[in-house]
């Protein structure tokens, strides 16, 4: 028996979005995936109006004061947990339009005829310039190693996402910053969802600056964040492991971490000297 189409939530995550945010609710209104109240949009401690141009659309509007990609997304779910009727699906998607909305049907497919429990649109058509190299590169990085170390391939770490509810409450995802992707493919191998990828298409940002993809002072830490995100899942829950040097992958932890705190510490003197 398939899931109901109606029946889900859809997460968007917004930080300073104000331009595009309205394109992206009014493209989701116009294909009518689920009820106006049904779209969460997490506005994650924004400096301009995305907030209240969110609330103007009638989707349902929370506040994170804590910044962080993963921050945001616990504060949705939060919200879904606490709702009598349980959705059937969840989707995630960024409010900077460069996903497609269109492409949500694609994505949600195999996951309504239950084909899937876990379904990521696979960025495989590009308009020039949507992602920077570092991006290209990290997700080049990422995706070999979980292939190496899990032996499961995936093209891509998308961000437009569609999950069963249920399986997906089997995660346990706990990560508040930019680790939340990796760790909810790596716990979805780990709990034996049946994963699909689609492709989908992906475009440049429409307004505004990105979070990450072109200030290396960003570029590094997040990077370092994803990879220990990585690596301290795969130490702390061995299920599905395949081949793994675990006195290395602990030095690497310890390194990275030790690498992470100085990134951090360096960035906020600079932003310290700069405010003087």
């Amino acid at each position: 028996m398939s899931l109901e189409r109606k029946n889900g939530f859809i997460i968007i995550p917004a930080l300073n979005e104000e331009d595009s945010l309205p394109i992206v609710l009014n493209d989701l209104i116009e294909y009518s995936f689920v009820k106006k109240e049904n779209v969460i949009v997490v506005d994650n401690n924004s400096t301009d109006k995305t907030n209240e141009i969110a609330k103007s659309f009638g989707v349902t509007v929370l506040f994170e004061k804590n910044q962080g990609y993963g921050n945001a997304c616990l504060k949705a779910l939060s919200y879904i947990e606490e709702q009598v009727q349980k959705p059937d699906w969840i989707a995630f998607l960024d409010g900077d339009r460069s996903d497609f909305v269109s492409n949500l049907s694609i994505v949600l497919e195999p996951i309504l005829n239950e084909k899937a429990d876990f379904c990521v649109g696979s960025r495989e058509v590009l308009e020039k310039g949507a992602l920077s190299l570092p991006q290209i590169f990290g997700n080049k990085l990422v995706t070999s190693l979980i292939y190496f170390t899990y032996r499961k391939k995936f093209k891509d770490l998308g961000s437009m996402r569609v999950l069963n509810y249920k399986e997906f409450k089997k995660l346990s995802l706990q990560n508040k910053t930019w680790g939340w992707n990796i760790e909810m493919n790596l716990r979805a191998i780990q709990e034996n969802l049946k994963i699909l990828e689609v492709p989908v298409s992906y475009r440049k940002r429409f307004a505004g600056v990105s979070k990450i993809s072109n200030d290396w002072k960003k570029i590094l830490p997040v990077g370092f964040t994803i990879l220990y995100t990585f690596f301290k899942i795969v130490i702390s829950r061995k299920k599905n492991l395949i081949m793994i040097e675990y006195s290395t992958i602990i030095i690497s932890i310890k390194k990275l971490e030790m690498f992470i705190r100085k990134i951090t510490s360096l960035k906020k003197s600079e932003d310290m000297e700069s405010e003087k």
